[in-house]
């Protein structure tokens, strides 16, 4: 019975040493095919977990930290693998944009133990990357920009829209002309068909 408990103790204790030699020696990478989205863009991230020692770690638990804005619809980012001794495993998954901004992936969380479950060890690693969400494209129409009013802000020396309601004199009716810019008061007064002419303006809060 005693062997059987010393032996038992010192199992325990060998392994967790040794598992715990492991996971502090466990090296991680992070790789993403682009670091610059638009909204509604998907990008790959690969983790390369890797274990340089010659313990096997049998069940390895990897949680990465992925901010909600890019995160894929039913996507989990928690995977659960094995590492041999001087091995590596590569995990890949993806992520989407949803709106502008600058987010984050990380920190990733390790958790493993021993084949007999005698200890568990959980490693954080503060590894983190940026991905850069640029505003959502429009089309210039679609933007209801002021580009395409008839009437503007300020004067404009180039003729092109007249505002009807800038009057800037009065001048000679010409055939053809809408009876409704006739200016009655200068017709009486002159004998003749007068109508009113107008200044042109534009917009200025377009950029």
């Amino acid at each position: 019975v005693y062997l059987t408990a010393y032996s038992v103790l010192l199992l325990y204790i060998s392994l967790r040493r040794a598992l715990r030699h492991a996971v502090a020696r466990l090296e991680l990478r992070r790789a993403l095919d682009r670091e610059r989205l638009f909204p509604g863009e998907i990008a790959e991230v690969t983790l390369e977990v890797s274990n340089p020692t010659p313990v096997p770690l049998p069940w390895v638990l990897v949680q990465e930290g992925v901010d909600r804005e890019l995160a894929l619809h039913g996507q989990r980012y928690a995977f659960a693998t094995s590492l041999g001794g001087r091995s590596g495993q590569s995990i890949r998954y993806r992520i989407q944009a949803h709106r502008r901004g600058v987010y984050r992936l990380g920190p990733v969380l390790v958790n493993t133990g021993d084949p007999l479950g005698f200890d568990e060890v959980q490693l954080r690693v503060d590894q983190r990357a940026e991905v850069l969400v640029y505003p959502r494209l429009y089309p210039l129409d679609a933007l209801g920009l002021g580009g395409g009013a008839t009437t503007g802000l300020v004067r404009n020396p180039r003729r092109h829209l007249e505002d009807p309601t800038r009057v800037a004199g009065i001048r000679e009716h010409t055939p053809g002309e809408s009876i409704r810019h006739v200016h009655w008061k200068a017709t009486a007064h002159t004998g003749s068909l007068k109508v009113k002419s107008f200044e042109t303006t534009q917009h200025v809060d377009v950029a």
